[in-house]
Parts: C-alpha cells; sequence; structure tokens
C-alpha cells in the first residue's frame, strides 16, 4: 500500500493544537527567547500554533510518536528524531539554520485543515550542499523542495533506526 503524504486534521485536533501553540508562544514571551529576524519575530501565537499544527500532522504521516512539549526546545519533534519546519508555500523551502543538527522535515500547510510532508533531508547534508543565506532575517540554508528526499527515504531511515535499536 502506497504511502500517503497528506493528512487532515480533526475539529478537536485543531483545538488541540492551538492549545499548545498559544502555551508554546506565552512559554518564548517569558523565557524571553530569541525570536531571531524570521516570521517567528511577529507578536503573536500564529507561527507556534503552525508548528504544532505541522509537528503533529507529521506524526500522523509517518507514523511516529509526538509530544506536545512546551518548553522543551532541545527533544526532536517526532518520534524521538526528525525535527519539522513548516511552510505555507506551495513551493515552500527546507530552512536549516547554523546550528542545527539531525534529519528535519517539511510539511506544508495547504488549508485550515490540510498537511503535506515536502520531504526531508539531514542538516549536515543541507550545510555541506546549500550556501549559508542571509538576506532573508536569520543566517540560514534554503533547500527546494524538489530537491527533499521522499517519505519512502523517511520511513527507511526509521525502519534503519529500528534495527539499529535491537
Amino acid at each position: 500500500m502506497p504511502l500517503r503524504d497528506t493528512v487532515v486534521l480533526t475539529v478537536h485536533e485543531k483545538k488541540m493544537l492551538e492549545w499548545v501553540g498559544k502555551q508554546r508562544y506565552e512559554s518564548a514571551i517569558k523565557e524571553k527567547r530569541d525570536p531571531g529576524l524570521g516570521p517567528s519575530r511577529y507578536v503573536d501565537a500564529v507561527n507556534h500554533i503552525r508548528g504544532a499544527e505541522c509537528e503533529f500532522a507529521c506524526s500522523l504521516i509517518v507514523n511516529r510518536s509526538w509530544r506536545p512539549t512546551i518548553g522543551d526546545i532541545c527533544s526532536p519533534d517526532v518520534g524521538k528524531v526528525l525535527e519539522v519546519r513548516s511552510t505555507i508555500l506551495a513551493t515552500g523551502r527546507l530552512i536549516i539554520k547554523p546550528n542545527d543538527d539531525g534529519p528535519f522535515a517539511l510539511i506544508y500547510k495547504k488549508d485550515e485543515v490540510t498537511f503535506k510532508f515536502m520531504g526531508w533531508h539531514y542538516a549536515y547534508l543541507v550545510k555541506q550542499s546549500y550556501p549559508l543565506v542571509t538576506k532573508y532575517g536569520d543566517p540560514a540554508h534554503f533547500v527546494p523542495s524538489s530537491d527533499l528526499k521522499s517519505l519512502d527515504d523517511v520511513m527507511k531511515m526509521f525502519r534503519d533506526l529500528e534495527v539499529r535499536r535491537w
């Protein structure tokens, strides 16, 4: 059976994720986290809500665990391994910052309830292959969605990790 790269969230999931995003926003304000020069600099919870939605959607697509963490910005988002980045652009790019490490997935929020797995890549390979760009805010490497690894590949990565654990 082919993998499904798109998921539609329910009304109840959306409400839960809105709460998580708002709590994350409040935590970021309380902890005086630097929002950087990107979209997070805007003073509202919208990007935090979208982040929670995309993490949860990714977990459903790859069938791995997700915990609605608040204040913990060091643990991987999905399956204890995968970090998630989000986009609202159909031609969005995966953004990797200089200190990023590990595998990162890009999730596209198509509309209010529909989310699509665009692909993924390892941060260390991105840093080797794509230039560091500063003209969009914080320094970052930008990977076009056409260059991302497939959903099949991320599932293989998870299977390989599970085999190594045994």
